[in-house]
């Protein structure tokens, strides 16, 4: 599945080509209303963006994953709330 190439892409290097997948597929479940794959895409995304250098991924990180807590929260979907809670912690973790 997309979610388990993740950590592939990370390691291969391939970040970009990784965020491009997410948003396809990001797009695709909110155009079918799946919300439980809408909120496990922005979650993942929302990790993936976290572990960036940019100030503006870690914006759009942060607001996927508070997206991702909302639905995920509603769906009682509560493993998927404890991801997005570790990955919000990297949003605070200096980098380097």
């Amino acid at each position: 599945s997309l979610h388990d190439a993740l950590p592939i892409s990370r390691f291969l290097g391939r970040t970009r080509i990784a965020v491009s997948h997410f948003e396809d597929a990001l797009a695709q479940n909110q155009r079918m209303g799946y919300l439980p794959a809408m909120a496990r895409t922005q979650a993942a995304l929302g990790d993936l963006l976290a572990q960036g250098e940019h100030r503006s991924e870690h914006r759009r990180a942060s607001a996927l994953l508070s997206e991702a807590a909302g639905t995920s929260g509603a769906l009682h979907m509560y493993r998927l709330g404890g991801e997005i809670e570790r990955s919000r912690t990297k949003l605070h973790q200096p980098s380097g």
